[in-house]
């Protein structure tokens, strides 16, 4: 499995760095986790790391609403 340190904030860039405050879940996942936002988005960025600061590209489909879905299914498991 996969496990994610849970972010608390991430910055919306297209409103002047406003802080929104997020959830990821679950933790740890086998392959889809969730970012559930306190307001919807246009746009985002979503960077995934390992323990080692390898970013792994990954894809997120959910944009224009409050909640990400974040596809971690090819990343080998480890600690994210």
């Amino acid at each position: 499995s996969k496990r994610c340190d849970n972010t608390t904030t991430l910055a919306n860039e297209l409103a002047g760095l406003r802080t929104l405050i997020a959830s990821l879940f679950p933790n740890p996942t086998q392959g889809t986790c969730v970012i559930q936002l306190t307001e919807a988005v246009t746009q985002a960025r979503i960077r995934v790391f390992d323990v080692f600061g390898k970013e792994f590209a990954v894809t997120a489909t959910g944009l224009g609403t409050d909640r990400l879905e974040v596809d971690l299914k090819a990343l080998p498991a480890g600690l994210y």
